[in-house]
């Protein structure tokens, strides 16, 4: 499954949702691997990171959402790239973030 992450300034490639809302469809099996392409801008600092974190965890709290991140990796290619995560190994409803620390 392969899923777009841009700016949230622009929509990501298949959604209308915000880069920090992006949808998965279909929803992903629990514990499948899910491909991640992204597009950022330099303002996204030195350790940006995209993450698997349940849907409740409020955007923009980078430390409830390392808490209950079930997936993340920090973005090593800029400004694009593309990267592999785990969808949760639980069902429920999951967000792909991506967060500036």
């Amino acid at each position: 499954m392969t899923i777009a992450v841009v700016d949230s300034g622009g929509a990501a490639a298949d959604s209308e949702a915000p880069a920090e809302e992006v949808a998965v469809a279909p929803t992903p099996a629990p514990g499948e691997e899910i491909a991640v392409r992204y597009k950022l801008p330099p303002k996204y600092g030195e350790r940006p990171w995209i993450a698997v974190v349940p849907r409740f965890v409020p955007h923009n709290d980078v430390d409830e959402a390392d808490q209950y991140d079930s997936s993340y990796e920090y973005i090593r290619a800029f400004p694009e790239g593309q990267m592999k995560l785990q969808a949760a190994a639980r069902p429920g409803k999951f967000d792909v973030r991506m967060f500036t620390s």
